[in-house]
């Protein structure tokens, strides 16, 4: 991302993205409980996000209140990053 924002910054062009951590998709629903268990114990808030959760960080890197954001990624992995 910083490589990219740094290209395409002087063209007005934002550069971000969002790092998923586990979510509750058919691939996920196939784990056995503990595998589950497992994963969520690593995770600070302690479960794994929606689809949708996940989805709700585009509009905010769209809008105006990101708009001096540029080469960054935003982990949107309840935490399973710090562990």
């Amino acid at each position: 991302m910083r490589h990219l924002a740094v290209d395409f910054g002087p063209r007005g062009v934002r550069v971000n993205a969002g790092a998923p951590g586990p979510v509750g998709t058919p691939t996920h629903a196939r784990l056995d409980e503990e595998q589950k268990a497992a994963r969520r114990r690593r995770m600070p808030l302690g479960r794994v996000a929606r689809a949708a959760e996940i989805a709700d960080i585009v509009p905010f890197l769209l809008s105006d209140s990101c708009a001096t954001a540029t080469g960054t990624t935003f982990d949107v992995n309840g935490g399973s990053h710090l562990s």
